[in-house]
């Protein structure tokens, strides 16, 4: 989706409640816009002299990439190496690893399906993807491509979306209470410390307790009242599973969607999130309604 269109859709309020679903639907979330573009890959022919290698070594590790590609002398992909393997040794024709199915991927491929593939075809070297639209070449990407700003907006995009769900239902199952200071009945969920804290924070701020929840709370509070059981049969379970977790990531500024020290299982939990989350977001809460109003004291 260009900018052009997504400020079309916000000319009017019909408009604006699509606007996630049109942003979800669209090809915003999508390979092509977390590749890095065929003009600004790092490339060589294996025919390369020696000093042409050492150059290109000295480029990649000067731009933090881990891979150099391989073309023939019209420009087209053979395959690509690791710099790794290729630093300080002898270049041969055996250090190329092939840029091929399953290793192609189109623009159009949408963030859960990359994040499921890169999961099962993982392997230590970080294959090389080449990222194709129609005909022509795209770009090129790896796993570590999901880290983009891009990565972050969508799953931010999702968990907003879901936090604003369970609060909205939250509020439709408990009213807010009169009185300044009433417990809501909800918070029996939470720890009794939590809960306490909570309802300090909410008194001290004089803001009300939902609005001070985060995400891990809420599923705590899902989980454990028992008249939200209805919830946990429409919230996917992978939510469950891995919300918390990745909203940590999303929001911690110095931490990676998908880090290299636990990339495999990262990629598992988070195309199962992408997948199930984006599902739910479109099903139950596909507008740009605004967030009922919590500002009552204590609730």
């Amino acid at each position: 989706m260009m900018n052009d269109e997504i400020e079309n859709l916000t000319t009017s309020e019909t408009d604006a409640q699509t606007l996630l679903a049109h942003l979800l639907d669209g090809d915003f979330f999508t390979a092509r816009n977390i590749v890095t573009s065929w003009k600004d890959v790092l490339r060589t022919t294996s025919i390369a002299s020696k000093n042409e290698w050492e150059d290109v070594i000295y480029q990649a590790e000067a731009r933090g990439y881990s891979n150099v590609v391989i073309v023939d002398e019209w420009d087209n992909p053979r395959g690509y190496v690791n710099v790794e393997r290729i630093r300080g040794r002898p270049f041969d024709e055996g250090k190329i690893g092939a840029i091929a199915d399953p290793f192609i991927i189109s623009a159009s491929e949408r963030f859960p399906s990359l994040a499921s593939r890169f999961s099962s075809e993982y392997s230590e070297g970080c294959p090389l993807y080449l990222v194709n639209l129609g005909r022509d070449k795209w770009g090129i990407a790896t796993y570590a491509d999901l880290n983009r700003k891009t990565g972050y907006l969508y799953t931010y995009a999702l968990i907003l979306a879901l936090e604003q769900w369970i609060k909205n239902t939250i509020l439709h199952d408990f009213p807010p209470l009169e009185g300044e200071h009433s417990n809501p009945e909800w918070v029996d969920g939470l720890k009794f410390k939590d809960a306490n804290k909570l309802l300090r924070d909410a008194k001290a701020q004089k803001e009300c307790c939902l609005s001070l929840c985060y995400l891990g709370q809420l599923i705590r509070i899902v989980n454990k009242n028992k008249k939200f059981e209805y919830m946990k049969n429409i919230l996917p379970q992978a939510v469950f599973h891995h919300a918390n977790s990745i909203r940590v990531r999303v929001a911690h500024p110095t931490k990676l969607l998908v880090p290299n020290s636990n990339a495999r299982s990262e990629l598992h939990s988070l195309a199962q999130f992408w997948e199930a989350a984006e599902k739910f977001v479109k099903d139950y809460a596909p507008g740009n309604t605004k967030n009922r109003n919590w500002s009552r004291p204590g609730y």
